[in-house]
C-alpha cells in the first residue's frame, strides 16, 4: 500500500469529539500515523496481516 493511500484510509477514522487534555486525549494526525505505520512496515516488514491498535498508553 502506498503512503498516501494509507493516509487517506486513516483520515476516515473518527477522532475524539471532546478530548480531555488532562487525560492526554489528543489525536495523532493521519499523516503522522501513516508515516509511522509505513516506516514500520517498510523497515521491519512487521505489520502486514496484523491488527494495530493505539490503546492510549501515553
Amino acid at each position: 500500500m502506498k503512503l498516501k493511500e494509507l493516509e487517506s484510509y486513516l483520515q476516515q477514522v473518527d477522532v475524539f469529539e471532546e478530548p480531555k487534555i488532562l487525560f492526554e486525549q489528543y489525536p495523532t494526525s493521519p499523516h503522522i500515523a501513516a508515516c509511522m505505520l509505513y516506516t514500520i512496515q517498510s523497515t521491519f516488514d512487521d505489520i502486514e496481516g496484523k491488527v494495530v491498535a493505539d490503546l492510549g498508553c501515553g
